[in-house]
């Protein structure tokens, strides 16, 4: 769904929080829906450690919110233009 989304976006580049226990198979889903949406040659995906970089922070903090509850979620409610259940 991710994939798709960007393929949509015609975004060049995805950056994802390195998690050592699941990069082998984020890069295994990640390369297969690349080539499924047909963007090998347009995206790039790398992970980064949330120290690595500012931009790996923002998303953090407000992924947080909603699950954090009380006044949080309204907060970041403009900053979110699509919410993906994925349950």
């Amino acid at each position: 769904m991710l994939v798709a989304d960007l393929a949509e976006l015609q975004a060049s580049r995805l950056v994802l929080e390195q998690d050592d226990s699941t990069m082998k198979a984020d890069r295994r889903v990640l390369y297969e829906a690349v080539g499924k949406h047909g963007i090998r040659e347009h995206l790039t995906y790398h992970h980064l450690r949330a120290k690595q970089g500012p931009m790996v922070w923002i998303p953090n903090a407000v992924a947080w919110c909603p699950a954090k509850g009380g006044e949080w979620p309204a907060r970041v409610r403009p900053l979110v233009t699509k919410t993906v259940d994925v349950r």
